[in-house]
């Protein structure tokens, strides 16, 4: 085939462009700050989740001391019910021994509860001390997404003005090649990993480094100054002998 020089100077030219936006947007996928607040997120994601687990345990430990405070009010409430009586009965012998046994009962039940009350709030410290390191580990954690986000904004927001800068460079350069040799151009680059020229050098291919036969190269020069790569399929550049 046969592309006029021109054309072919603007594809070689736009060949190093797409080139150079691919390793650009490789550059900017690979950008440690990018890993860097991948693995924060994930790790936010992951203290939280503790977070949450550590709200449960305090709530249930909460309604626990709760339930705990409430029945031994009621019992407070109820010896001293009791002492009165035991004081208004004074002289009744049965009277006093039954409501003592009964005091007694429920200040033996008050005593389990004052237990039981000290357990649940030594537990509640733990989980206030877990609290705080959940707390701190976070905002480390966001401190480091924040730094890394900063850092991503410049270095990323710089790589991606390079991309946009090539990108319209590119497109006004296209805009001046004819739309067959540009759908050529664009097909072929789809099917070579957007490296779609190669150069004819000592009969072989200048990208894959296939040799051609002597024979096949003359042929391909005959028939005009293009001619596909018979092994990976690039638009080879014919060159003079």
């Amino acid at each position: 085939m046969r592309i006029d020089s021109e054309v072919l100077a603007a594809f070689l030219h736009m060949q190093e462009l797409d080139v150079q936006i691919i390793r650009a947007e490789k550059q900017l996928q690979e950008l440690p700050e990018r890993k860097a607040i991948a693995d924060a997120m994930a790790k936010k994601r992951a203290v939280a989740a503790k977070a949450e687990q550590v709200e449960k345990l305090a709530a249930k430990a909460e309604d626990k001391l709760a339930r705990i405070t409430e029945e031994d009010d009621g019992l407070a409430e109820k010896a001293r019910r009791i002492q009165d009586e035991i004081e208004q009965a004074q002289g009744d012998f049965r009277t006093v021994d039954a409501r003592t046994k009964e005091l007694t009962g429920v200040q033996e039940r008050r005593d389990v509860l004052e237990e039981d009350m000290r357990a649940v709030d030594a537990e509640l410290e733990k989980i206030k001390a877990v609290r705080a390191q959940v707390a701190a580990a976070m905002e480390q954690i966001e401190g480091v997404e924040r730094n890394a986000g900063a850092a991503f904004s410049q270095k990323g927001g710089e790589l991606k003005q390079r991309i946009a800068d090539m990108q319209a460079k590119r497109k006004a350069m296209a805009q001046r090649v004819p739309a067959d040799d540009m759908k050529l151009y664009e097909r072929t680059a789809a099917a070579t990993a957007g490296v779609p020229l190669a150069l004819l050098v000592e009969e072989r291919c200048g990208a894959c480094r296939t040799p051609i036969e002597h024979g096949r190269v003359v042929d391909m020069r005959s028939q005009g100054n293009v001619a596909t790569c018979p092994n990976c399929g690039r638009l080879l550049i014919l060159q003079a002998h």
